[in-house]
C-alpha cells in the first residue's frame, strides 16, 4: 500500500517530538517551540497520543520518554 505523504503529516509532528525527547524532558511549550513548521494543536493532539499510547510520559510539568 502506498504511504501518504510525510512532509507535514502526523507521522512527522510525531518522530519529531520523539527525537526532541531522545536528549532532554521538555514542556508542551518547549516542544512546541522546536517544532516551529507544525501547528501547534497538531504538536498538542500527537503528544497527547503519544501520551496515551505509552510511548512518552508526563512527569510533572515535562514530557520524556519512559523510565
Amino acid at each position: 500500500a502506498v504511504q501518504a505523504r510525510f512532509a507535514g503529516s502526523d507521522r512527522q509532528i510525531r518522530g519529531a517530538i520523539l527525537r526532541e525527547l531522545i536528549t532532554s524532558t521538555l514542556t508542551l511549550k518547549q516542544i512546541k517551540d522546536a517544532l516551529t513548521y507544525a501547528d501547534p494543536e497538531r504538536v498538542n493532539t500527537q503528544v497527547a497520543n503519544l501520551t496515551s499510547e505509552g510511548l512518552i510520559e508526563k512527569y510533572r510539568y515535562y514530557y520524556r520518554l519512559p523510565q
